[in-house]
């Protein structure tokens, strides 16, 4: 990162002008303009809460981002669990593109950030290796030969191991919150339980926008029509016949508290939390996804719309709703990607109660605040492609801070003093 903000420097030193979206505290202290969107998100956004130099967003009284910049809000520093007495899951001479470790020792039922500069082996590790492997271990079987590293020890108490990435949750707009976490079945099964829709023998299925039964016959439950245009894309056009709202009018005629089933795919998962609190899973569900800073998305808003954070942040959701029981893995590449510092407060809240649970994760990240809060940091470098690979610092982050022998332990001592500034990394 301060080698790209001295790049950005650069081209506007030549007379360029640069505009950044960014939530990186370093990106924003090194701007020389600041424009703050807010206050919240989704529908309680939209406002241009505050604009002027980073100082200026520091004291302006509106600004979360200014709060954050100033030290007026805070992220707690969570409670590290102890390492002692503890097992802990080994992969024996990984070798895959540039990886060059002999061991590597995963704590479990704890919180592990691997870190490392672009390129030294954190995907390639975790993702690559770590991962396919434990799939291949858990289908095949323990005495399947394993193609990327010598061997796994410890992995036999590992339940379930989830992989959480930012690709797309669907490909389809059929596809959105609702039904992605599973609780759209719960819904119509609520409709179909209506006196209306008992006495027109309407079962759940008939309030799907999936299904010929209940679905728009015009638009066939999309909400909107494609129209073909004479050498230009084809346009998107609300559906005239539902305006949009993806259901036959019969369908539209069961109400559920004075709410069609297109009035609920419309309510935010906060409003729909507090009209489904008497709904066990759902309930759960939705509360999930406001822990998760999510509470403004639409229970039916198409998920192609989702950002990538959006979409990683709804498969943790979806995850966090299942059973528990056991032991689980959770890996995650870069969570913090896209959110605001609001968010990665209740993102660390989310991951601490799953290691409290009794489940281990590992997250891939570059967050000063992601590093801070972990059990267990691992340190890959010292730099990318081929000058990375080997492990160069671990244990707790206090004591990769303490390193102060490769880059991600320089960074990390002069967070945790609050010293650091976009400049002060002559070092690189």
């Amino acid at each position: 990162t301060a080698r790209l903000l001295e790049l950005l420097r650069e081209l506007r030193d030549y007379g360029n002008s640069i505009l950044v979206v960014e939530h990186d505290e370093m990106t924003i202290r090194a701007a020389d303009f600041v424009l703050d969107l807010g206050p919240g998100a989704g529908e309680l956004g939209g406002h241009l809460v505050a604009a002027g130099t980073p100082q200026e967003i520091e004291q302006h009284p509106d600004s979360i981002t200014g709060a954050y910049l100033s030290g007026r809000a805070r992220i707690p520093r969570r409670r590290p669990l102890p390492l002692r007495n503890i097992p802990w899951l080994e992969l024996v001479r990984p070798r895959r593109h540039n990886l060059k470790c002999t061991r590597v020792r995963f704590p479990l039922q704890r919180w592990t950030v691997v870190t490392g500069v672009s390129g030294s082996g954190k995907s390639t590790l975790v993702l690559d290796v770590l991962y396919e492997e434990l799939q291949r271990l858990r289908t095949e079987g323990p005495n399947t030969r394993l193609r990327w590293c010598r061997a796994i020890r410890g992995w036999e108490s590992i339940q379930q191991v989830y992989a959480v990435d930012q690709s797309p949750v669907g490909r389809t707009p059929r596809s959105c919150p609702a039904t992605y976490l599973g609780i759209f079945r719960d819904i119509r099964e609520i409709f179909a339980r209506q006196e209306t829709a008992r006495i027109w023998g309407y079962d759940a299925r008939r309030f799907s926008f999936n299904l010929p039964a209940g679905q728009c016959r015009f638009c066939r439950g999309m909400g909107y029509r494609k129209v073909k245009m004479h050498f230009l894309p084809d346009a998107l056009v609300r559906c005239d016949a539902c305006h949009g709202l993806r259901y036959h009018q019969d369908t539209l005629k069961v109400t559920w508290r004075g709410l069609t089933i297109a009035d609920v795919l419309n309510l935010t998962a906060s409003e729909a939390r507090k009209r489904f609190d008497f709904h066990r899973r759902i309930h759960q569900a939705l509360t999930i996804l406001e822990e998760l800073s999510l509470g403004y998305l639409r229970l039916g808003q198409p998920s192609p719309t989702l950002s990538g954070g959006e979409s990683q942040r709804l498969k943790l959701a979806r995850e966090l709703t299942r059973s528990h029981k056991g032991s689980n893995l959770y890996i995650m590449d870069e969570p913090t990607t896209g959110l605001h510092a609001e968010d990665v407060r209740h993102l660390i809240n989310v991951l601490d109660r799953l290691v409290q649970d009794g489940h281990t994760v590992i997250v891939i990240e570059h967050h000063p605040e992601i590093m801070i809060n972990a059990d267990y940091l691992l340190d890959l470098g010292p730099e990318g492609g081929s000058g990375g690979g080997k492990i160069v610092a671990r244990g707790r982050p206090e004591h990769v801070a303490r390193a102060a022998r490769t880059h991600t332990s320089r960074f990390l001592s002069s967070y945790l003093s609050k010293t650091w500034s976009p400049r002060s990394f002559d070092f690189l």
